[in-house]
């Protein structure tokens, strides 16, 4: 087949493969949108978790340093108490002593109570939800996305199958004319005239 006799063919040849290929793009760009949507849900919900852990974490940060203040305190006015208490002289450190003494008592309640806050920080049944419609709308939209790419293979495949077969019935060869068939033939033609056959 010669190229004038392929051209008016690649309309009908190109149109559905050109169809599928517009359908798969489509579908893959909203298949795109839709997971960009989702991960970035996933980021928001992530995102607010890691915000309140840190600041949880540094509250209980604060509340060691607290705690370790509170014992140094305490230690050095015992200390002093005692000294007073040695050398029969006067201690009025003591209404100090004993405010630092019923704070650090409530140091380990606060701490439980942060940690029990820290790990109460999950995702939310809203979050949850939400995600879940999201995860619902990529995981058919690449169902989607996938059957048109496969069509659109397929397809492919068809045109490239009708496209090789008008190539290799052609005399055409490597973009070159395929000119020893039609010797040959020509020479066997006059070979056998030559012999009166």
């Amino acid at each position: 087949m010669r190229i004038p006799e392929i051209v008016p063919l690649t309309h009908d040849l190109f149109s559905s493969l050109v169809e599928l290929e517009a359908q798969a793009t489509n579908r893959k760009e909203k298949y795109q949108k839709a997971l960009t949507e989702l991960n970035e849900h996933v980021s928001g919900v992530e995102m607010r978790i890691n915000q309140e852990r840190m600041t949880i974490k540094g509250r209980l940060s604060e509340l060691d340093q607290e705690e370790q203040v509170l014992q140094k305190k305490i230690r050095e006015v015992t200390k002093k108490k005692l000294d007073a208490s040695l050398h029969n002289a006067a201690f009025d450190g003591e209404a100090e002593l004993q405010r630092e003494k019923a704070r650090l008592q409530e140091v380990p309640q606060e701490r439980t109570a942060f940690n029990e806050l820290l790990e109460d920080i999950k995702v939310s049944p809203e979050e949850d939800t939400r995600f879940n419609e999201l995860y619902n709308i990529v995981r058919e939209k690449g169902q989607k996305t996938n059957v048109a790419m496969k069509l659109r293979a397929v397809e492919l495949k068809r045109v490239f199958e009708v496209i090789n077969a008008q190539f290799q019935s052609s005399n055409w060869n490597e973009g070159g004319f395929s000119f020893d068939a039609a010797l040959s033939s020509a020479s066997s033609r006059i070979y056998k005239l030559q012999k009166g056959e």
